[in-house]
This record gives structure tokens, C-alpha cells and sequence, in this order.
């Protein structure tokens, strides 16, 4: 009989040029829908050139920290490598933390007094930003993605057993219901990578591919509930008619990864000086009244950041993660920031002798992924999973590492 304590075999397949490789991909496909399929009259003012410099900036700073690791010779974690590990140790501190957060989103709900999603399904006037215990809420939503990412990983690194699968549905499920659009993309995002590193079978990519699909559907399904179908199509200024029969989640997937890069472009287009400002860590602040402490003036309320001198239209807020620092340190900032977060990503994806490392590097490059939107780098809701890794399973090792 198979010991529950015995260690189990784990083969992913992933390298730090391919972490480069994918990324770069992310933000060439971006741009190609911008120059490509200019759908909309809100990239009137954005230039081609100011599209391939903000490009390279990025791409050269990632660059320069992938070439630095790889002349190091620090990469530890090739295609083909193996690990083994005692999944019953992941497993069981997963559990208990599951039941917390169930609880933890039941006392939310009831401190609210309402249900978010359902609210708006029945057309009442609520603010999902105003929902849950302030400082609280952000920390549940944390540790629910990294409770899911746990609960993908091991499904797939051991008996792929169904309950493990349902805990991840039951937590999205419960994010859905908080109408965080953005955690049940991150949690998805960071599933999907951990699955097509494990396997890279055709079936796995069209697994992948379906995924993706549901996930823009849903994506405008919520954003339909929160705005309406007539709104986001109201402003997004089509060039041309929107089809009856396309479900409007088309259109909010290339209005929300295109506009973040057209703001972006446009920060850089209009040259204003540089503020040496240190307010993007704000993020990383709890509250608001603790990032005005810090950081007086700098507006970071989810109703009323929608006045930046950079934005393209006034209902579209987002500038990709590197907006902050081109407004504090210009071009340099922008290629600083990009070498910083290939870094870091790349670090914990060389040095990965833990279940805590590993899974740190799903949530990096996710991160790093997700650079396009916003900066997640330095978002509390995010970039906390990694303090909740390293206290939930950090001192669960890999054993027996080597190449195969």
C-alpha cells in the first residue's frame, strides 16, 4: 500500500527564455490588434512609432534580465526537469485553509448584507468596490487564488481526484459572486500555465484554447451585468456596427487589452516631465487612508481613478503596469520596471526547491503576463499569494531534483 507521506514524481516542461518568449508574444499580439484591426476611432491619436518605442522598451529591459540570468548560468529549472515531492503535506495544510476561507467569505457576505453579483443581476444600484471588510476583503481574495493554484497543482502533480477540481470551481464560483472579474482571471491564468507546463499534449492546448474561450464569454457576461450590452458598445466608438449576434464578451476582451497600451503610448506621446514619485508601491498599501498617508494626492479609489491625464477616454482608467513608472522616471522607468520584473520571475523559477518557489513563480509570471493590464507585481490582491505560499506549504521541499 502506497504511503500517503511517500514522494511523488513531478516532470513540467518551462524554461526562462520561454517565460520571455510567451510574454513577448502577449504584447506583440496586442499591438498587432491595434494596428491591424482599428476598430475603434479611440486610437485616432495613437502613432505607430509610439506603439513599437514602448514596445522595445519593454522588451529590451525583460531582455537585459533574462541574459543576465542565463550568462550566470543560474537556470536551474529546464524543459524536461524532474521533481519529486510529498503531496500529502500540500494537501492537508490546503484543506483546513479551504474551510477558512469559505468561512471568511460568508462573514463578507454577511457584513455586506447583500451578495454582489446577484444584487446587480436584480438591478439594484450597488458598488462591488464598496463590497466586503476593508483590509480584509483583499486578503480573502488572495488567499482564495492561492488556495485554487494549490488545489490545481496538486490535481495535477498527483491523483487527479475530482474533489480537488471542485474546490478550484468552488472558489472561482465564489469570486464570481464578489464580481471579481480580475481574480477569477488570474486564478484561471495561473491554472492554464501550470497545465501546459505539466502537459503540452494537443489535447491540453485545445483544453487551453476552450478555456480561453469560456473565459472572454464570462468576461462580458459580468461585464454586461455590471454595465449592460448597449454600454460597452456606447463607448467603445465602433468604426462599424456591432453584430447582433457576437456575444459583447469579444468586444470587452480587445477593448480592455487594447486600451491599457493606447494609454500607455499616450502618456509617452504627450512627454510630460517627470514627477520621481514613488507612489506606484501604493499598491502594496492595505487601505486608502494609509496610501494617502504615504502618498498624499495619489488617487487610488476604484470609482475615482477615471481623470488621468493619459487616458484615451474617460471610462477606460488603465495604462498597462508601466504607466506609473514612466510618469515618475520616463522612458528609463519603463525599461528599469520591465528588467525588474523579468527578474524576479526568472529568480524564482532558478531557484525553485519548494512547492512555496514553484508556485511563487506561477504567481510572477502571471504576473508578468498580465503587465499588459495593470501591475500585478504590485497589487496587494495578487502579489500577496506569495507570503500565503511560503506560510501555507513553504516548508514542503522538492527532493531528488535533476534533469531528465
Amino acid at each position: 500500500m502506497r504511503s500517503r507521506y511517500e514522494y511523488t514524481d513531478i516532470h513540467i516542461d518551462i524554461s526562462q527564455w520561454g517565460v520571455y518568449w510567451v510574454t513577448a508574444g502577449v504584447w506583440a499580439s496586442v499591438a498587432g490588434l491595434m494596428i491591424f484591426f482599428p476598430i475603434t476611432t479611440l486610437f485616432n491619436t495613437i502613432s505607430l512609432t509610439g506603439i513599437f518605442l514602448a514596445l522595445a522598451l519593454i522588451a529590451t529591459g525583460g531582455l537585459a534580465a533574462v541574459l543576465i540570468f542565463s550568462m550566470a548560468s543560474l537556470n536551474v529549472v529546464r524543459a524536461g526537469y524532474r521533481f519529486s515531492c510529498c503531496l500529502y503535506k500540500v494537501e492537508r495544510r490546503l484543506r483546513w485553509l479551504t474551510f477558512l476561507f469559505v468561512i471568511l467569505a460568508l462573514v463578507e457576505f454577511l457584513y455586506a448584507g447583500y451578495v454582489p453579483l446577484l444584487s446587480m443581476a436584480l438591478g439594484r444600484s450597488i458598488s462591488h468596490f464598496a463590497f466586503g471588510i476593508p483590509s480584509l476583503h483583499g486578503m480573502v481574495l488572495s488567499l482564495g487564488a492561492t488556495l485554487a493554484t494549490g488545489w490545481f497543482f496538486v490535481y495535477l502533480a498527483g491523483e487527479r481526484q475530482k474533489f480537488k477540481l471542485a474546490a478550484v470551481v468552488m472558489i472561482l464560483i465564489v469570486f464570481a459572486l464578489f464580481v471579481s472579474r480580475k481574480m477569477i482571471m488570474v486564478t484561471i491564468f495561473q491554472a492554464l500555465l501550470m497545465l501546459l507546463m505539466f502537459d503540452r499534449t494537443v489535447k491540453t492546448k485545445l483544453v487551453v484554447i476552450g478555456c480561453g474561450v469560456i473565459g472572454v464569454l464570462l468576461f462580458g457576461v459580468i461585464g454586461d451585468i455590471r454595465t449592460g450590452r448597449n454600454v460597452i458598445i456606447g463607448l467603445s466608438r465602433l468604426k462599424v456596427e456591432y453584430p447582433e449576434f457576437l456575444p459583447t464578451g469579444l468586444l470587452w476582451f480587445y477593448i480592455y487589452v487594447t486600451t491599457p497600451l493606447a494609454n500607455l503610448v499616450n502618456a509617452m506621446q504627450l512627454s510630460l516631465p517627470a514627477t520621481y514619485s514613488f507612489s506606484f508601491l501604493g499598491g502594496l498599501l492595505p487601505t486608502d487612508s494609509i496610501r494617502e498617508f504615504f502618498f498624499p494626492g495619489a488617487n487610488y479609489s476604484g470609482e475615482l481613478a477615471f481623470d488621468n491625464y493619459y487616458q484615451i477616454s474617460d471610462s477606460f482608467n488603465v495604462g498597462t503596469g508601466f504607466v506609473k513608472f514612466y510618469e515618475s522616471f520616463g522612458a528609463v522607468g519603463v525599461f528599469l520596471s520591465s528588467s525588474v520584473f523579468y527578474g524576479v520571475t526568472v529568480f524564482f523559477l532558478n531557484f525553485t526547491r519548494s512547492v512555496a518557489g514553484f508556485l511563487s513563480f506561477i504567481v510572477c509570471f502571471q504576473c508578468l503576463s498580465f503587465l499588459i493590464f495593470a501591475n500585478n507585481f504590485l497589487n496587494l490582491n495578487t502579489i500577496f499569494q506569495i507570503f500565503f505560499l511560503y506560510f501555507i506549504v513553504g516548508g514542503v521541499r522538492f527532493g531528488g531534483t535533476g534533469a531528465s
